[in-house]
């Protein structure tokens, strides 16, 4: 892991408290109090994909070594394109997490178009659990519910929109004032149909700004491409909470990590088509 709370992040771990926050994915607000900078790095190795990294001297490591190396990454993203991407019931994408040297599937992502044209991308991971992602049609944001934690992605363009973004925060919305898009449909619903309508009103489209006054559990961010070898380029770094202290993260923060890819992908794709 990179690093801990330091003294220039007390001021959000103070805020972290239990009667505030309550739980964040069914584990106590209060113990979330490490934090992860974790690059972000594509590479020709395993096909074109896009692979999180520990930590910076991991990928310095993986560098050194190349995909025989001890060093792997944390997760690995492929996107299914061409003829694969045509297949009925065909996955947009592929996660996979790593056991020692060994790539095992971690999670698939199935993208619809619902019937209002908001856009759904439904993540089936290895343990069978589902998290269902809800792509505002029109304003900057895709809502979510995963373990009990109700969340929001601010920064995600609308499925209209023909341009990407570039930072993508996850909070967690605990203020029930505040209407989420995956709101009064349970997970199999939301799985299941392509029928449904979700569709926020007036008052919670202008709640949207008061998010920006919750403490963002997570951060992606897309930089400049910076070379490291011909086959290996840093293109971002996620930033995020977790409660365990070791080089391998939680459940939950593994979740986080898979759901911030798909989302990146999913930027890069409307990005890639505008340069």
């Amino acid at each position: 892991m990179e690093s801990r709370i330091d003294s220039d992040t007390e001021s959000l771990q103070a805020t972290l408290t239990e009667d505030a926050f309550g739980s964040v994915f069914e584990v106590p607000a209060i113990s979330y109090t490490y934090i992860r900078k974790l690059p972000i790095v594509t590479s020709n190795f395993f096909g074109k994909s896009v692979h999180v990294f520990a930590s910076k001297s991991d990928v310095e490591q993986f560098k050194a070594q190349g995909k025989n190396g001890e060093v792997t990454p944390m997760l690995t993203l492929h996107s299914q394109r061409g003829i694969q991407s045509l297949k009925k019931n065909s996955p947009q994408c592929i996660l996979y997490s790593y056991d020692g040297k060994d790539r095992v599937e971690h999670a698939r992502m199935y993208h619809d178009i619902l019937k209002n044209n908001n856009h759904k991308y439904t993540m089936v991971f290895r343990d069978s659990s589902i998290v269902v992602l809800i792509n505002s049609k029109s304003g900057p944001f895709t809502d979510c519910e995963f373990r009990s934690t109700r969340l929001r992605f601010l920064g995600t363009t609308g499925s209209y929109s023909t341009f990407g973004s570039r930072a993508i925060t996850a909070v967690t919305v605990t203020n029930n004032d505040i209407e989420l898009l995956t709101d009064g449909y349970s997970v199999d619903e939301l799985a299941s149909s392509n029928d449904l309508k979700p569709k926020l009103n007036k008052v919670a489209v202008k709640n949207i700004k008061e998010l920006s006054k919750f403490i963002p559990f997570a951060t992606l961010r897309l930089e400049p491409t910076s070379v490291i070898t011909k086959r290996i380029q840093k293109v971002g770094e996620i930033q995020t909470f977790d409660h365990v202290d070791s080089r391998i993260p939680s459940s939950n923060c593994m979740a986080m990590l898979a759901v911030l890819l798909v989302l990146r992908e999913q930027e890069t794709m409307k990005i890639q088509r505008n340069d």
